[in-house]
């Protein structure tokens, strides 16, 4: 059997015009030929698909594409949608209903939606030549997680993810998680995640899948299983940060003893997607290698949270005109000097702790319910 996973796929505003009508002038031969010769294609739909939806609150931004899009979407001939990541929720149950009615009209299987928090996340199976490999698709807690009353993806909740995972896994021969989490640009496993994506295998995963980073990372095996942290975007052309120009797509040939994985590199040009030179691949595998030398798993993500506390304390300030001129202009990390080394171990005691985590979240949802 082989299987090729793909990133993640939006069709933005600047790329929608060519999702509706049909990608396959965008798609370099040599590529289109090598993602139509495998047996099943998967990637991440990262948006809703609905028209004059209302987005729900939330931090950070809605997206969504048209009905339309659907032509697009079609033209890469998936086997497999995953629908399990922070955007699928952003115009809320409308907009992922509607989404499983485009994608259900046109044959195209999805997976990733439950109806509630207490609904069993039941994956998706392919089977061939008497193999069955099952994809288990879930993200972080973000505003796409379904709650008691409302569906939307699974998030993190290790009971709930254990038995889901045990489940699927005495249901095939291979399991593959694809979870949709991890530091947008940031190219390596941070401690925990690479603690979390080690008690996957311990449920039962074969490889595990780390997407959402939008950018490629690193793999690392932990006893008989592989771990992938990071691919990049598939077909998100939303920034111009220079990480999401290139990606991997992930080829894996399933036989009855063993699997092998194959990593083509892609790259976007001028709009047209093509396969890239093997550099990618080469800069993939020494950062794999880089990020196991001693301790430089901790040094790597110390560097990248410094660099990041001014842009969280600024999100839990009040961003007046004045203090954002204040920020770029005059004092260097001017929000994280806004607090006192008191008040920020206060901060830090609340986020770290479990038992004011669950409480603060608890309540923080309650309020923001009644406002809306």
């Amino acid at each position: 059997m082989d299987l090729i996973i793909a990133g993640d796929v939006v069709p933005t505003s600047i790329n929608e015009v060519i999702f509706k009508k049909g990608l396959k002038k965008e798609i370099d031969k040599d590529f289109y030929d090598m993602w139509k010769a495998s047996d099943f294609r998967i990637f991440n739909l990262e948006c809703p698909i609905i028209e004059n939806g209302k987005p729900i609150l939330k931090y950070g931004p809605n997206i969504s594409c048209s009905n339309d899009c659907i032509n697009g979407i079609k033209d890469l001939n998936p086997n497999l949608v995953l629908l399990g990541n922070n955007h699928i929720n952003d115009y809320g149950t409308e907009g992922i209903d509607n989404t499983i009615k485009k994608l259900t009209k046109e044959n195209i299987p999805y997976t990733g939606i439950i109806e509630n928090y207490d609904d069993i996340n039941r994956g998706y199976i392919f089977e061939k030549d008497g193999l069955r490999v099952g994809i288990y698709n879930f993200c972080d807690n973000e505003f796409s997680t379904a709650t008691f009353s409302k569906k939307g993806t699974r998030g993190i909740s290790l009971i709930k993810n254990y038995k889901e995972i045990k489940r699927l896994k005495e249901l095939t021969n291979y399991l593959i998680v694809i979870f949709h989490g991890g530091k947008e640009h940031y190219q390596y496993q941070t401690p925990k995640l690479k603690e979390f994506t080690e008690l996957l295998v311990e449920y039962g995963a074969d490889i595990v899948i780390c997407q959402h980073s939008h950018c490629i990372g690193t793999q690392y095996r932990y006893k008989n299983s592989v771990i992938i942290f990071g691919q990049g975007n598939f077909i998100f052309n939303d920034s111009d940060n220079e990480l999401e120009e290139k990606s991997l797509i992930i080829n894996i040939n399933f036989t009855t003893n063993n699997y092998t994985i194959k990593y083509i590199p892609i790259k976007k040009k001028s709009g047209l997607i093509q396969i890239d030179d093997k550099k990618t691949v080469e800069d993939f595998n020494t950062r794999s290698v880089d990020i196991e030398k001693e301790n430089n798993i901790y040094q790597k993500v110390s560097e990248f949270s410094k660099q990041k506390l001014n842009n969280y304390m600024a999100i839990l300030s009040n961003k007046s005109i004045l203090k954002k001129i204040i920020n770029k202009f005059f004092i260097k990390n001017y929000y994280v000097k806004l607090y006192s080394t008191t008040e920020l171990t206060k901060i830090l005691n609340i986020i770290e702790c479990e038992a004011h985590r669950e409480i603060l979240i608890e309540a923080l949802k309650n309020k923001i319910e009644r406002d809306v």
